[in-house]
């Protein structure tokens, strides 16, 4: 259950992403260079940061869980 509610998180995520770079690149509302700045941060960077705090977070509920 909990693999599959976390599934559904990265799925509505990345519609979100690919929503939203979809709506500045046709929309003019931001500059080429600044659209390819958002990307790598969005595509690359977030999801580093996101999987790294959640590993830690579950290595810790796995270190205090008693065995």
């Amino acid at each position: 259950m909990k693999d599959l509610l976390r599934l559904l998180i990265y799925g509505g995520g990345a519609v979100l992403v690919i929503g939203l770079l979809s709506l500045l690149a046709t929309g003019d509302l931001v500059s080429p260079d600044m659209l390819v700045t958002i990307s790598v941060l969005l595509v690359i960077v977030l999801p580093v940061i996101l999987g790294v705090m959640m590993a830690r977070r579950e290595r810790m509920q796995r270190d205090k869980s008693p065995e």
